[in-house]
């Protein structure tokens, strides 16, 4: 979703906030004790204000870009190279 422009709305639970910015690139619902109403109400946020769903709609298409394959292939090249520097 995020590669299309689509911001997410979850849990804060696990590592969601890897990938969900909150605030920047979606909106977190409360993990602590996740709730229908909780979501609900994380969901109704993000569908208030059309302006601020495009933007963090964009900036999910920029975060999606940079967890993409090819940016995670790059980075653990970066990181065997150093290794192999280092040894």
């Amino acid at each position: 979703a995020a590669r299309q422009g689509v911001p997410a709305v979850a849990f804060d639970v696990g590592g969601v906030r890897e990938w969900l910015v909150p605030g920047e690139t979606g909106w977190l619902a409360t993990g602590s004790r996740p709730t229908a109403a909780s979501l609900a109400k994380a969901i109704t946020e993000a569908l208030a204000d059309p302006q601020q769903l495009r933007e963090r709609g964009e900036a999910a298409r920029r975060r999606a870009g940079e967890l993409s394959l090819s940016a995670h292939l790059d980075r653990l090249e970066q990181l065997f190279a150093l290794v192999r520097s280092q040894s």
